[in-house]
């Protein structure tokens, strides 16, 4: 009796695993994208920064950037709109920050404030890191009035 291997499509469909990964004390782990390399990107917040880290296939960490109103990303702010100061305050960047891989790059979706979502589409180098090639801010509008 002979082993069969995996087919084709049962290799490529099969979802890649991500290392195992603990997050430092104060940080929470938020979000991964596995890249067709095997190697992961790991969103990590604080309350005030987001941490994309990129680890290798056995977990340790290859680079990472921030992304906080330090590294020149102010529109990342918890600015209250007059409209909105009755609502509480929400925790910035508590699950809500997402990931998704394409191919070795990556796009990272999160909320800011109050009405704000930001998109940023990012390359990865091995030598430099994470490049931004674009980001944009959708302001959600709010609602006026009654709708009937």
């Amino acid at each position: 009796m002979h082993a069969t291997k995996p087919s084709l499509f049962s290799r490529l469909s099969a979802a890649p695993s991500a290392p195992p990964f603990t997050p430092p004390d104060g940080w929470s782990l938020i979000d991964t994208a596995v890249h067709p390399s095997g190697e992961t990107t790991v969103v990590l917040g604080n309350g005030e920064v987001v941490r994309l880290l990129r680890l290798n296939s056995k977990g340790k960490v290859l680079r990472q950037a921030e992304f906080s109103q330090e590294t020149g990303h102010t529109d990342l702010t918890d600015e209250i709109d007059a409209a909105d100061a009755a609502e509480p305050k929400p925790r910035r960047f508590r699950d809500a920050v997402r990931l998704r891989a394409i191919g070795e790059a990556v796009t990272m979706v999160l909320r800011t404030g109050r009405n704000g979502v930001l998109v940023y589409r990012l390359t990865y180098c091995v030598v430099h890191g994470y490049k931004q090639l674009w980001r944009t801010l959708v302001n959600m509008s709010r609602r006026t009035g009654s709708s009937q």
